[in-house]
């Protein structure tokens, strides 16, 4: 007798295995077209920042300035560039500077030796250049460095005394007598015996966070921007020589912070 052949049950398709954790699917074609086109324009943009910067840069008067000019604005790439390298500088961002000018104090009438220094620091030659490029200022110290050019300073015991102080709630007043600088909370007093190359200094108190102040007018307003001012007087009356009588070399020193193009 024959066998009759036996039917073979079919076969239930096999799942597929499951990758195991932390191993990623490959990525599509599609996708990697869309990461490479968003990074090429990104390089574009960012190219496009780097070429506007240093032209800029390379120009020889004023500042530079991310805002492109007429032809930049031509370019509608260049343009939209502009837009977004604006949005990448915070406005909050400061810069020091250190200021300084040189002046000649001379003796009063009377005579007497009766001065007042502020510290605004638009008396210097680069302020011009400050003023185009930010908005705001405001003083973090102001310094002044001084030495004796007359000999006509007696010396000796009975040579006068400077009185030096500062004031933060006056600007360019000039004092009448001790009384106006005696009370200073920083008060120093040097002794006038000696003539000429010594040199001294003396600083204002340090005052962080003051508040802002146009660089347009940046000694207006008490308690803003480089509001103050450095007195001086010197006594005995009776020491001191003819008025017009030029005694004192002086070196105005400013450290300023500034801020913002609006």
């Amino acid at each position: 007798m024959s066998k009759t052949p036996q039917k073979q049950k079919p076969q239930a398709p096999q799942k597929a295995k499951p990758k195991p954790k932390g191993q990623s699917q490959a990525p599509s074609r599609k996708s990697l077209i869309v990461n490479h086109n968003r990074n090429h324009s990104l390089f574009k943009v960012f190219h496009q920042i780097q070429r506007l910067t240093d032209e800029k840069k390379s120009e020889k008067k004023g500042g530079w300035s991310l805002l492109g000019n007429s032809s930049d604005a031509k370019d509608s790439v260049a343009v939209a560039t502009v837009s977004m390298a604006q949005n990448l500088f915070s406005q909050e961002g400061t810069y020091e500077f250190v200021l300084r000018s040189p002046t000649t104090l001379n003796s009063t009438a009377a005579p007497a030796f009766l001065q007042a220094l502020n510290w605004d620091p638009s008396i210097c030659s680069e302020w011009s250049t400050i003023q185009s490029l930010f908005t705001e200022v405001r003083l973090i110290r102001a310094t002044i460095h001084f030495a004796m050019l007359n000999a006509s300073w007696p010396t000796g015991p009975t040579a006068p005394a400077l009185y030096l102080g500062s004031s933060i709630t006056q600007n360019s007043v000039t004092p009448a007598s001790s009384v106006d600088v005696i009370n200073s909370p920083d008060l120093k007093l040097y002794s006038l015996w000696y003539v000429s190359g010594e040199t001294r200094a003396f600083s204002s108190p340090s005052r962080p966070n003051l508040n802002w102040a146009l660089t347009t007018s940046p000694a207006s307003q008490v308690d803003f921007g480089c509001f103050g001012q450095f007195t001086l007087v010197a006594r005995p009356a009776g020491l001191l020589p003819v008025a017009a009588t030029a005694l004192m070399e002086v070196v105005q020193e400013f450290h300023i912070e500034v801020r913002a193009r609006l």
